[in-house]
Parts: C-alpha cells; structure tokens; sequence
C-alpha cells in the first residue's frame, strides 16, 4: 500500500460446506459461523463481518477496519477453521481462498482501492475420531419390599454413539453396602446375576455376558454386545 493507508478489509470464501453451523471459521478472534446471513462485529479490531452462503460455499466480508499492514498480515494469519460437531463429514476438505483486499485509499483519479490476493487456496482437511459414548439416566431412588417385584433403579436412559451404525458393546454398573451375600440380586437383560464374587454367565435377553467382582460393593461387567438404541435393557 501507499504510505498512511490503512487496510479497510478482505473478503475470503470456504467451500465444501456440508455442516451447517458447526462449521466456524475465527476471525479477528471472534468464532463466525459459515451459514447464510450470519453478521456481526469481531472481538479484536472491532471489524465488521458478514456471511452468504450459495451451493456449499460461504463468502465472508470483512470490513469496517483501520488495520495497518502489520496488523493487517497478523489478523489473516490468525484465520482458523473449526469444525464443533460430533461426527464431521469428512470426504473433502474445507478450502479456503483470499478473494479480495481493500485499503481506504479510494478510487479518485482512476485509482483502485480493491487487489487481489496472490497465494492461491489452502485445503484444509476435516479428520473425524471415535468419539467416546455418553450415557445419561435418572435416579429413581425406589424402594425394595422383602417378597415384593425387583425394583428398577434407573430410568430414562439417553446414550448417544456419536457414530452412525455404531452399538454398544457393553457396560458396568457397581452395587454397595451389600450385606446378604447370595441373596442380594440384579436383574439385567432378563437374567438374574447374584452378587457374589465370580458369577458369570451370559444374559437370557440378548445373550450378553457378566461377570462379578464383589467385596463390599459389587462391579457387573457386561460385555459381548451389538446393541442399537432400542434394544438397550437392564
């Protein structure tokens, strides 16, 4: 640039967008994400931004700035990608291209104000991981009646794979303050497992198999599964 202009703004598109919102790119240290319509202010100049997306790929404008050169190169080398959901698609990769930068020196006299960018596109690849499963249930607190039905103490289970196709495998659950040894039982998957240490066995259910360590508070290791969401009992 000429001596005492200042850097206004720049405009870079990402294509391949096939996420929705999860997909962001930072800014100027501000999280934007890559849907249609987004808008706003950055956290670091305080730049204006603005998104529209067309067939998979987002343009987003940046203006509003004062930047100097320096400070110009250190908030586009700052860029980032980042991808926030649990099972990002991967198959192509996220790219990235400068398309235009502009400084504030006008376009009098036949000037141009707008270049544009040398450096070509930067492909950035999205690599998904197995993601640990979660598990969330209700305490339901119940009451044992000496005689009376086994007494179910969860309820509204959620776990989620994250993964599509994925089942689970297995899982542990630990009784305390066991006191009458053979006596004290649980039901999972339609099998009666006393809580004693080494009973083992494979449940009547879905065929899956237990085992127990018990001193005190006993440890049912299930495993042996392929279940999906609707099959998980216990």
């Amino acid at each position: 640039m000429e001596a005492g202009r200042t850097v206004s703004g720049f405009t870079f598109t990402v294509a391949n967008l096939v996420d929705g919102g999860d997909e962001v790119a930072v800014v100027d240290g501000t999280d934007i994400a890559l849907t249609n319509g987004a808008n706003g202010t950055t956290a670091g100049n305080g730049l204006t931004y603005s998104v529209s997306v067309a067939g998979g790929t987002a343009t987003v404008t940046i203006s509003g700035g004062t930047l100097s050169t320096a400070d110009a190169q250190t908030v586009i080398n700052g860029l980032a990608y980042r991808n926030d959901s649990d099972d990002p698609t991967t198959g192509s990769t996220r790219d990235f291209t400068l398309t235009e930068i502009v400084d504030d020196g006008g376009t009098a006299n036949g000037g141009a104000d707008t270049g544009t960018p040398a450096g070509g596109t930067s492909n950035v690849t999205v690599q998904a991981v197995n993601d640990a499963p979660t598990l969330l249930v209700s305490a339901a607190n119940p009451t044992f009646t000496e005689g009376g039905a086994a007494a179910n103490p969860f309820s509204s289970t959620s776990i989620g794979h994250h993964r599509p196709g994925q089942s689970v495998a297995g899982f542990a659950l630990a009784v305390a303050n066991l006191a009458d040894g053979g006596d004290e039982v649980a039901v999972v998957d339609g099998t009666d497992i006393a809580l004693t240490n080494g009973a083992n066995g494979a449940t009547a259910g879905n065929g899956l198999t237990y085992s127990v360590v018990a001193s005190g508070t006993a440890t049912v290791a299930i495993s042996g599964g392929t279940l999906v969401r609707s099959r998980r009992s216990t």
